[in-house]
């Protein structure tokens, strides 16, 4: 579980530099998703959005969710409609406490503050949905998410990770914050530090292999800028390209050729670019070349540049 703070400082598409929570406002899911692809570098299949109410109607349909609330906390907003009053203590919050827990950011820790709590709370409900309880309970969670959220989850995905997430320990989840330093309008990134967490958290690889990999990138998609598009984005997690150039013919298929004997990095390529085929080949040149077919084409010809590679 990644989270990014709101005040990251990032280039939103169509609009310019901007804190990323800016993009909601501007494009909704669509240029939400295709911003945080364009920051971290690594596709985004699925959206859940939940507003604050929703999201409290969820929880009560879970019976509440026990949370170590770890001080006292009070605050008024009259213009947000927001009444935060909370008491510390382990305890069973309701829909609407735990929206107050989660939404709290008026200490010193600020908004990295309720990043924290935001994690602990997502970590408290994991734990709450291995309840023995929650079995008699899931349909009316099952139609609470349905009706209080904004996603293109189908229902059978929405079971298939409710049951998946059941199964799961609180050990095997790992959360994480983008790094970053807080000025008086934005957060702005730790580079090097975001990739190394990109790549161990999304790829399963380090980002010393990333960088010690040297990557080819062969347009045979017949698309002008294709392949520079896609070498950009990969440079933005870390992996070296050497060389971007156009292919000796076209394809229908964009395939991962491994020439080196790195099948780690060569399945990480492959599942970015939407899990493609990898083959071994060994030769000389680049450790792994790419060769970038129309089955990669963006759906969205923002995206493609006009560079002839």
């Amino acid at each position: 579980m990644l989270s990014i703070p709101r005040d990251t400082f990032t280039v939103i598409p169509r609009f310019g530099p901007d804190r990323i929570n800016a993009a909601y406002a501007a494009g909704g899911p669509r240029l939400t998703i295709r911003t945080v692809e364009d920051l971290l570098g690594v596709p985004v299949h699925y959206y859940v959005k939940l507003g604050p109410s929703s999201f409290g109607r969820i929880v009560d349909a879970m019976g509440g969710v026990e949370v170590d609330v770890e001080k006292d906390m009070t605050y008024t907003d009259w213009w947000a409609n927001l009444y935060i009053d909370l008491k510390k203590g382990r305890q069973l919050l309701s829909g609407d406490q735990a929206m107050q827990y989660m939404r709290f950011r008026h200490d010193d820790e600020g908004d990295i503050g309720r990043v924290r709590r935001q994690q602990q709370v997502f970590l408290a409900i994991a734990q709450r949905i291995k309840s023995p309880a929650m079995i008699l309970s899931s349909p009316r969670l099952l139609q609470a998410f349905v009706q209080h959220t904004q996603t293109n989850l189908s229902v059978s995905e929405l079971i298939t990770l409710g049951v998946f997430a059941a199964r799961l320990h609180t050990a095997d989840i790992h959360t994480a914050t983008l790094p970053g330093e807080a000025g008086p309008i934005y957060v702005y990134l730790d580079e090097a530090q975001m990739r190394q967490i990109v790549a161990e958290m999304f790829l399963g690889v380090s980002s010393q292999t990333l960088a010690s990999t040297a990557v080819e990138v062969l347009n045979a998609s017949g698309v002008p800028g294709l392949a520079r598009q896609t070498a950009q984005r990969l440079e933005r997690l870390g992996f070296r390209i050497v060389r971007v150039e156009a292919a000796a013919q076209l394809a229908q298929t964009t395939t991962v050729i491994d020439r080196t004997g790195r099948p780690e990095v060569a399945r990480a390529l492959a599942d970015l670019l939407g899990r493609k085929p990898v083959t071994y080949e060994p030769g000389s040149g680049a450790d792994i070349t790419i060769v970038v077919a129309q089955d990669l084409i963006a759906l969205d010809p923002v995206k493609v540049s006009q560079n002839p590679h």
